[in-house]
């Protein structure tokens, strides 16, 4: 008699130890031990889109999978899947076709168009930009310097993204450059891709440095595409690259624009927790 009440209280506290488990799933969800959690509990990462036009949403991880749909530029998605499809590099930026939800949709994007921070709005000033990552509680900092005379000034950005190109496109976004431009094949450098106007392109091969320390330089063509009526004023451009030890992706960055009155040079690198994108201007 007294085996089957020690054996009914016995079965009374597994039942209870298991509803208070499924209750409070933090109390099993890190120890590794439970099938359950690892199927219940899909650790998702938010990411936004940075590609301009939007990004194309597929139904396999595949770059020739039917499309579901475009994410336009700037939303939100969930990464759903740690399962990436590897793929070659798309306008010099690496990455991989991974499983994203947006709305009730799922399908696959190719990861090097995806932000860890909310990209910039279309016109959007770096001051601005870095505010509203401030009001969402993103560690992005800023700061501008002027010259005593006045002759030249300095805009630094410090953004906590994940990766070079990150930085990359949202220097792009804030039209630092005032030119738009793609970063080579980080693997096979030997052309880049410059819009010279609207939807006409021009692939740049790799020039010798005149001078500095760099893995690659090009020298882009000077109507290169931008905002500025004066255009045909500019007489130098180039782009500097350096990549990291396993030569596969690139880490720092300097742009240089020459043109009458004076000129300007933006530097991306990583600067601790950061990535550092720096605008110089300088009148002459």
């Amino acid at each position: 008699m007294k085996s089957i009440i020690k054996s009914n209280i016995y079965t009374v506290l597994v039942i209870i130890s298991l509803l208070a488990s499924c209750g409070n799933p933090e109390a099993t969800k890190n120890d590794g031990s439970s099938l359950v959690d690892a199927v219940t509990f899909t650790e998702t990462q938010t990411r936004y889109i940075a590609a301009a036009g939007g990004l194309r949403m597929r139904e396999q991880a595949s770059l020739d999978a039917p499309k579901l749909n475009v994410v336009p530029y700037g939303k939100k998605v969930q990464v759903v899947s740690s399962d990436a499809a590897p793929i070659s590099p798309i306008s010099g930026l690496s990455g991989e076709m991974v499983k994203v939800m947006y709305g009730k949709k799922q399908g696959y994007v190719f990861s090097g168009y995806l932000s860890s921070v909310p990209m910039p709005q279309k016109g959007q000033f770096p001051e601005d930009y870095i505010k509203e990552l401030e009001s969402q509680g993103v560690d992005a900092r800023y700061s501008y310097n002027m010259a005593d005379d006045e002759l030249s000034d300095e805009t630094i950005i410090n953004l906590p993204v994940n990766s070079f190109q990150e930085a990359f496109l949202i220097a792009q976004r804030l039209n630092m450059f005032d030119c738009d431009f793609d970063l080579p094949d980080p693997v096979q450098p030997s052309e880049m891709t410059v819009r010279v106007k609207k939807n006409v392109s021009a692939r740049i091969k790799t020039s010798q440095q005149p001078e500095g320390d760099y893995d690659l330089y090009y020298n882009l063509p000077t109507n290169a595409s931008n905002p500025d009526p004066q255009a045909a004023a500019y007489w130098m451009r180039t782009v500097s690259l350096n990549r990291d030890a396993n030569q596969k992706a690139f880490n720092y960055l300097y742009f240089v624009t020459a043109y009458e009155g004076g000129s300007f040079g933006v530097e991306i690198k990583p600067q601790g927790n950061y990535y550092s994108i720096t605008k110089e201007a300088v009148a002459d």
